[in-house]
């Protein structure tokens, strides 16, 4: 239950950030090396965006150009939040802070 509820959390983020309706996918649970969790939910809009939750927080990023993987960060140059994907794992950065790197759960 607690999950449907950051779903529901996370659709009408994005469609108070971005006035579209929104198609979310189920929570992903990621566990990061410094022993933290982050959570997020990639939602099916043009364009696409992730709602990630770190401690308490959501973040509303958008998908930004990346080489490789998925980027979602809040801008393009020097973002305060990013969080960029490829496969199970992830890099998460938010400013003044260590990068975290990681991994979804697969429960």
């Amino acid at each position: 239950m607690h999950d449907l509820h950051r779903c529901f959390a996370a659709a009408f983020m994005t469609l108070m950030v971005t006035g579209q309706p929104a198609r979310a996918g189920d929570p992903v649970t990621y566990r990061c090396d410094d022993g933290s969790e982050v959570m997020a939910t990639f939602i099916a809009i043009e364009p696409p965006a992730a709602i990630v939750v770190d401690h308490g927080t959501l973040h509303a990023l958008g998908l930004r150009r990346s080489g490789s993987g998925a980027r979602y960060a809040t801008g393009d140059d020097n973002p305060d939040v990013s969080f960029w994907t490829k496969g199970e794992e992830a890099l998460f950065a938010v400013a003044g802070e260590l990068e975290r790197i990681c991994k979804a759960d697969p429960r």
